[in-house]
C-alpha cells in the first residue's frame, strides 16, 4: 500500500525546498537583492500607512498593514543584526592587527625560518596569536 504524504508534509518540503533555491539566489545575487529589498520595505511601510490613513477601514486592509508592518519591523531587526555583524568584525580586524604589530618581532622569526614549509608558518602564526588551536579546528593547507 502506497503512503501518501500529509498535506503539512508537503508544505514542509515545498519550504525546504524554497529555502535552498533562496540561500542558492542570495548567493548569487545578494547585492542588487539587497537594493530590491529595501525598495519593497519601503513601499511595505507606504501601503500600510495609506491603509492607516483612510477613514473606513476593512478588516482584510487592517490584516494586510499588521502584516506589512511586521514585515517593515523584522527588516530593521535585520538591518540592525547585520551592521552589528560588520562592527564586531570591523572589530576583530583591528584587534588581530594590533596582536600582529605587538608580536612582529617574533612574527619575523617565524616567516624567516627555512626548516618550515607555508602551512607549518600559518600554524606558528595562529598559535602565536591566538594560542594552541582547539582540537576540532583543521587549518587550511592552502592560503589563495
Amino acid at each position: 500500500m502506497c503512503k501518501t504524504n500529509s498535506p503539512q508534509e508537503q508544505n514542509l518540503k515545498r519550504i525546504r525546498a524554497s529555502a535552498r533555491e533562496t540561500g542558492e539566489l542570495l548567493k548569487t545575487h545578494l547585492p542588487e537583492l539587497d537594493a530590491d529589498y529595501e525598495r519593497l520595505i519601503q513601499s511595505a511601510a507606504q501601503v500600510a500607512f495609506e491603509v492607516f490613513l483612510k477613514r473606513k477601514k476593512k478588516e482584510k486592509e487592517l490584516a494586510l498593514a499588521r502584516d506589512y508592518i511586521h514585515l517593515v519591523a523584522e527588516a530593521q531587526r535585520i538591518a540592525v543584526q547585520k551592521q552589528r555583524h560588520g562592527l564586531d568584525r570591523e572589530r576583530w580586524e583591528f584587534d588581530t592587527a594590533r596582536v600582529c604589530v605587538t608580536h612582529f618581532q617574533e612574527l619575523q622569526k617565524i616567516i624567516s625560518r627555512k626548516d618550515i614549509d607555508d602551512e607549518e608558518r600559518v600554524a606558528e602564526f595562529y598559535r602565536r596569536l591566538f594560542g594552541e588551536k582547539p582540537p576540532s579546528v583543521t587549518l587550511p593547507t592552502k592560503v589563495s
